[in-house]
């Protein structure tokens, strides 16, 4: 599988589950996990966008910096994918434009949650490692080592 051909199955997941789990691991080693919405914006190919709440605990620096994991799967279950990365918060209004526009519908719950609070930041994991599985076959490919 080439690198691109990860991308459009990235990409494919998405947009059938519309949603992916965030893994956070700190320095001493206690893991966050949550249900994020991600994107994947077709000028910036080697990166999954979300949203979070700046006030988010989950984003202090501590809770990111050894990298971070997402886990995608299309909604029959048998393609899952296991990324990992570094991830940037990033605040520049074009990004937070372009993130929304990409994401937006799919945010219901995401302002539920922090319907006080209308401040976001956009989190990008830029891809280091993503691993391609067929659980049901037993196969697996490793692409962006």
């Amino acid at each position: 599988m080439t690198k691109k051909q990860m991308i459009n199955k990235i990409d494919e997941m998405i947009d059938q589950t519309k949603t992916g789990v965030l893994t956070m691991v700190t320095k001493n080693g206690q893991s966050h996990m949550r249900w994020m919405v991600p994107a994947i914006i077709k000028d910036r190919l080697d990166s999954i966008f979300t949203v979070a709440t700046p006030k988010a605990s989950f984003l202090s620096p501590d809770a990111y910096e050894e990298g971070v994991h997402w886990m995608l799967q299309n909604k029959n279950l048998d393609e899952v994918v296991h990324i990992r990365g570094k991830i940037n918060v990033l605040d520049h209004p074009s990004i937070k434009m372009e993130i929304i526009e990409a994401i937006g519908p799919n945010l219901e719950m995401f302002w539920k949650i922090n319907y006080t609070d209308t401040e976001f930041v956009v989190l990008e994991t830029v891809i280091e490692t993503a691993v391609y599985y067929k659980p049901l076959k037993g196969t697996e490919k490793v692409v962006f080592s």
